[in-house]
């Protein structure tokens, strides 16, 4: 991205700041993504205010996908993005070779069979202080060709991703953003060839929040992170789990994981 914006832009001073203002993040992200619904570009705004996060840096993109309903945007993070955010909040290593792919006799223990369709990748991490490790896994379909081969990517880069991705929200439970999309951010297309047409082979590379919270439940911590990243109060939060949803919820403790997962999605749809 920083090539596609560099000197001679009107953006081009904001490229190397490490953090963006609102007025900063807004400016870019308008110049860079057009297009954008103004409810994602919201999101994507305020991710990067209240994360310290640079989108001419590669750590934030504005992705279109083509479904059965038309284009939707998502707001996607760099995988780069998400090492810097652990990194801020404590120190980490990779360990036992990893990212790597996993052995069938890893396969067997953590899942209990060995997935014959998929490439399966798992990332260690452990913090030094505390010795404490992270497990994340991956998968990528063997049958799949991600974007960008005849650049170096592969589908196994794309597994070890996904992996990584999960080791690091598991790292930093309740301290990384929750429900936005990774990607490898070398590899993400230019703006310009984003079109509705090859939108498909995009949504392929992008790890969803769905994949790397398996078995991970969402927590209150999470759902913390996110009322702040969305600009929502506990007053707002009560008011759709009680008068929307009707659970009669008096504190966050009464809410299940499946609600607390319903709320962080919907309030991931609706920043304010």
């Amino acid at each position: 991205m920083e090539q596609q914006h560099g000197p001679g832009t009107a953006i081009a001073k904001y490229s190397h700041l490490p953090a963006l203002t609102k007025e900063q993040a807004t400016e870019v992200m308008q110049s860079v993504y057009p297009g954008a619904p103004n409810t994602e570009m919201t999101r994507a705004i305020l991710l990067c205010v209240n994360f310290a996060l640079n989108p001419l840096m590669g750590h934030v993109f504005l992705i279109p996908f083509k479904g059965k309903e038309g284009t939707t945007w998502a707001t996607v993070l760099g995988i780069k993005a998400k090492r810097l955010l652990a990194s801020r909040r404590r120190p980490f290593s990779y360990v036992n070779d990893s990212p790597r792919l996993m052995t069938k006799e890893e396969q067997e223990k953590v899942f209990g069979k060995v997935d014959e369709k998929n490439i399966v990748a798992i990332t260690i991490l452990q913090d030094p202080r505390t010795h404490a490790q992270a497990r994340g896994y991956g998968k990528w379909p063997k049958d799949a060709t991600p974007y960008g081969t005849d650049k170096g990517n592969s589908p196994e880069n794309m597994a070890f991703i996904r992996s990584e991705s999960q080791a690091l929200d598991r790292l930093c439970p309740g301290e990384m953003p929750v429900g936005i999309e990774v990607t490898d951010e070398q590899f993400t297309p230019p703006v310009a060839e984003q079109k509705e047409e090859e939108s498909g082979a995009i949504e392929a590379e992008v790890v969803s929040s769905k994949e790397a919270d398996e078995g991970h439940p969402h927590t209150i911590e999470q759902l913390k992170s996110v009322m702040q990243l969305c600009n929502w109060s506990p007053t707002d939060v009560g008011e759709f789990c009680n008068k929307e949803k009707g659970w009669k919820i008096k504190k966050y403790e009464d809410l299940n994981p499946e609600q607390i997962a319903e709320v962080i999605d919907h309030i991931n749809r609706n920043p304010k």
